[in-house]
């Protein structure tokens, strides 16, 4: 490259107004969320806001909207007897999340303009803005030259993991717990850098809100820890007691959170890991390789849990392998780099209240604000050649070459592509259930799902219906979850057998409702109302194969609707006379649920 070519990209990337120019692309390049609509949760959180009108089970305060499953027994007994949750849910299972500042949000939206999908879209890329100001802010401090701010500033504005948080209306939560949080990191470095008592206080009363608005803020006191490790200057103890108002909010946040009954239980996909120590650790590093890979290569974190097992430990493999040795590349750089191991411990810790929930790029927002400070850095020093003698080596040279492409040239376009991928995804959620309605009549009746995609496309239908004005069923029974073949039997008047060629409930989000310590066993009896479910086989994993359904009624004689997948949406089931076969060819959901 030219050196008066470079000269200009330096000064565009040192402009003072550049951050105003990233926080504008960062909302830009989010634009096609505005079409998206409504999707999964938020139609379940637009019901909480219905007051008296959204019934026993849904009914909420404006603070608690992402209470979803509260710890009571009474409460999962109601939500299995009218179909809110399936028979093969775990007993305990709860998901109750601490986001009151998120949750009133939502509320506020729903007092401004209710039901209006695009403006509450709007709403969030503001979020999304104002956190890439904050970031930038923060780049500025800690990076050593305005160009290199910049370019940190510039890659994290289009950064392709951020779709989902900007484009998914339930997820701001994330966007706004980062805005809080990092505005907390941004008045530490304050109070650390210019000795500024007051930036204590706001950097501490920031990061409450921001623990009040999200657990993913925890993950951004990665940045104080890694501070005070690899930045701050004079003995160990004054660094770590710089940590100790930071610390003693996250603790006191964190004690709050047990004590008021919030958290999950009963899920594979989300482990406490002071309440299950040996699932949370189990699942650490296949979670933390997969975090990783989606942070610093194109392939998402969530990838691997969409897979079979033999491609999923495929791929944790290859990407482990990979990032082992861009590690190792990278050691002798690392090593001598001004700051470059603050970032990348920050990248790692960050990584471990991470792991607490299954991989997905919405949680790379924390891990992010060092990934590319990091990533600017070695781009910086590579254009420097500094230090000269370690950019001698090839393999240094087109890492730093993969992480430009990578994160400069295909993150922009993979964020307006992602983000639009979102809305396929709510629109193949909205259409199957639109299908429900060749039912006919669904009001008053039980609608039977005899096979169907996944939880979100089965036990969820009624409420998407109900907020696209169609007709909901009385109650909802699920009998069995899979895309795969399945062959219906007719043993007796009252009695289906099912048996999948693949398995049952082992869709990849269907793992959010039983964790993966409980597998199914022969002779095991599931009761829900009028509905007993006996495991008949099971695979050699412990996943349910064949499954025999027992009703109280002759199942002619109830008012029921049977419906059946089929690779879009539902059609009629029609019932086999007694003693005779049905089967249910396989036709894949185009949906990740399935």
């Amino acid at each position: 490259m030219k050196p008066a070519t470079w000269s200009r990209i330096e000064r565009f990337l040192g402009h003072p107004k550049l951050p105003l120019t990233a926080a504008l692309l960062s909302m830009a390049l989010v634009v096609p969320s505005l079409r998206i609509g409504w999707i999964l949760d938020d139609y379940m959180q637009h019901t909480m806001l219905l007051g008296d009108q959204a019934g026993p089970l849904l009914q909420r305060p404006p603070h608690q909207l992402y209470e979803f499953v509260p710890d009571d027994d009474a409460w999962r007994a109601s939500a299995r007897a009218w179909g809110a949750l399936p028979w093969y849910a775990a007993h305990d299972f709860k998901a109750t999340f601490w986001r009151p500042l998120s949750s009133l949000t939502l509320y506020l939206d729903h007092l401004l303009w209710p039901d209006q999908a695009v403006l509450a879209h709007l709403h969030s890329l503001l979020w999304m803005g104002a956190l890439t100001l904050i970031v930038a802010a923060i780049y500025r401090r800690l990076l050593p030259l305005p160009w290199v701010a910049g370019l940190a500033t510039l890659l994290f504005a289009i950064d392709d993991a951020h779709a989902l948080p900007a484009g998914w209306v339930a997820n701001r939560n994330a966007l706004v717990a980062m805005v809080f949080s990092t505005l907390g990191f941004l008045y530490h470095l304050r109070w650390r850098q210019q000795r500024r008592p007051w930036a204590a206080a706001v950097a501490c009363a920031a990061l409450a809100a921001g623990l009040w608005s999200s657990e993913l803020a925890l993950a951004t006191t990665a940045l104080w820890g890694a501070y005070a490790l690899f930045c701050e200057r004079g003995a160990l103890r004054s660094r770590l007691l710089s940590l100790l108002p930071a610390a003693t909010v996250a603790v006191t946040w964190r004690v709050l959170y047990v004590l008021s009954g919030h958290g999950t239980r009963g899920s594979e996909l989300y482990t406490d890991p002071l309440q299950a120590p040996r699932a949370f650790l189990a699942a650490l590093g296949p979670r933390m390789i997969a975090l990783l890979q989606g942070q610093f290569t194109p392939i998402g974190a969530e990838t691997a849990m969409f897979l079979q097992p033999a491609g999923k430990l495929t791929l944790t493999i290859v990407s482990g392998v990979l990032l082992l040795a861009g590690a190792w590349i990278l050691r002798r750089w690392l090593a001598q780099a001004p700051k470059a191991l603050f970032w990348l411990s920050a990248v790692l810790l960050a990584m471990l209240p991470l792991c607490a929930a299954f991989p997905h790029d919405r949680l790379l927002l924390p891990t992010s604000v060092a990934a590319f400070g990091l990533i600017a850095q070695l781009l910086a020093d590579y254009r420097q050649r500094r230090p000269r003698a370690l950019w001698e080596s090839r393999p240094l040279r087109i890492v730093a070459m993969v992480l430009i492409g990578v994160h400069l040239l295909l993150a922009p376009v993979l964020l307006p592509v992602k983000t639009a991928l979102a809305g396929t995804f709510g629109n193949t959620v909205r259409q199957a259930a639109r299908s429900l309605s060749s039912l006919k009549p669904l009001q008053g009746r039980t609608l039977v799902f005899v096979t169907g995609p996944g939880f979100f496309f089965t036990n969820w239908a009624p409420v998407i219906r109900y907020h696209l004005g169609l007709s909901v069923p009385q109650r909802v029974r699920v009998l069995a979850t899979t895309t795969g073949d399945v062959r219906v039997t007719r043993s007796d008047p009252y009695t289906l057998l099912l048996q999948a060629k693949d398995s049952f409930a082992n869709a990849a989000l269907d793992r959010l409702l039983r964790p993966a310590d409980r597998p199914f066993h022969p002779g095991e009896i599931y009761r829900v109302s009028d509905l007993t479910v006996r495991i008949e086989a099971v695979t050699a994993r412990g996943n349910a194969r064949t499954i025999r359904c027992r009703f109280k009624t002759r199942l002619e004689d109830l008012p029921y609707r049977w419906a059946v997948w089929h690779g879009t949406g539902y059609q009629p089931f029609v019932l086999p006379p007694v003693g005779q076969k049905r089967s249910i060819a396989s036709r894949r959901s185009t949906a990740n649920g399935g």
